[in-house]
């Protein structure tokens, strides 16, 4: 960025890493960005995948190929369904 690279970043870590980088330059894209950005979401857990191992092509956390507490969808898709998907108030 310092040498005029334009980066950006969206969706997950991007969007994170774009919020904490968007001082210096880095240009963040969509509702994940902008909800850092504006302190809804705070930390990387909100975004984060847990995925397999290379034996099972690091696929995503399904507990029908290996077991796992994790959850295979990021707090903050699960939190965009429940919004999009809620009855009006």
């Amino acid at each position: 960025m310092a040498q005029g690279i334009h980066v950006f970043g969206a969706a997950s870590i991007g969007a994170l890493r774009a919020a904490e980088l968007d001082v210096f330059g880095m240009r963040g894209i969509g509702d994940i960005y902008e909800a850092f950005r504006d302190g809804l979401l705070e930390d990387d857990d909100e975004v984060a995948v847990l995925h397999g191992p290379e034996e099972l092509g690091y696929a995503a956390a399904d507990p029908k190929r290996w077991s796992t507490s994790a959850p295979p969808l990021p707090k903050a898709g699960a939190a965009a369904s429940v919004r999009r998907n809620a009855p009006p108030a």
